[in-house]
């Protein structure tokens, strides 16, 4: 298998990609390629990971990326930000450059899911509908802001780093990464013994986050300035 490898990207050294159009003539170059290794699901470390991941990383560092078969016939490529938010523009406009490629689809950030799909492991600890929950807080002095509190049922002050990032990563899944980056203010995580409030099921915090978005759609709808007029009169100036 090495000497595959080496055949199809060869020796030599490449030059840096730079420009999307760069990583997207690279990508076409060897996406046969890469459709066989991701359908066949052998030696995908090796044979895609380990090419795709430094020509992403002179592209722009930051991006990362995760990669399976969508249907029986379509490998996916989501090019994601990992929840940082500089990243996620470039990330949309890398795919936005993507060719139309045979075999393959590609998709700017993760998309959200049904929480019945959405099931993280981690460290030994399951992240789903039956082990996390949720309360929200209210600001009275920043009545719009959406403050949530995770509640794991296994955490402790011990194991806070892994369920804080297995949870963020559950959230990525369900919520979507853009929406769990933007639509949430706040986020903070208990353990059960810790909390008085009620808490909700986590399979209706996409609801409500709806509700609320909606909410605040509703509270401002019409009081903001129409500036379309005065952006058609700025540019009819006369500037002669």
């Amino acid at each position: 298998m090495k000497k595959f490898i080496a055949r199809i990207f060869g020796k030599k050294e490449e030059a840096p990609i730079k420009t999307n159009a760069e990583f997207w003539a690279w990508f076409k170059k060897h996406h046969k390629a890469f459709y066989k290794t991701v359908a066949k699901g052998e030696n995908v470390e090796e044979a895609f990971f380990t090419q795709l991941g430094p020509k992403l990383d002179s592209l722009r560092p930051g991006y990362w990326f995760l990669c399976g078969m969508y249907d029986e016939h379509t490998a996916e490529l989501i090019i994601t930000a990992d929840s940082f938010v500089k990243n996620i523009v470039f990330a949309e406009e890398l795919v936005a450059a993507a060719p139309a490629l045979k075999g393959w689809r590609f998709t700017a950030l993760k998309p959200p899911h049904d929480v019945e799909n959405c099931r993280v492991y981690m460290d030994w600890y399951k992240f789903n509908s039956e082990t996390l929950r949720f309360y929200t807080i209210e600001e009275p002095l920043c009545p719009d802001e959406i403050n949530i509190v995770i509640v794991h049922k296994d955490y402790t002050a011990d194991n806070a780093d892994d369920i804080i990032r297995g949870s963020y990563i559950f959230l990525e899944h369900y919520l979507g990464e853009l929406n769990s980056i933007t639509s949430i203010d706040s986020l903070d995580f208990k353990a059960p013994d810790d909390v008085t409030e009620e808490l909700i099921d986590i399979e209706r915090l996409k609801s409500y986050l709806v509700w609320r978005e909606k909410e605040f759609v509703e509270k401002y709808e019409g009081q903001f300035p129409d500036i379309a007029d005065d952006v058609v009169s700025v540019m009819q100036a006369d500037l002669g």
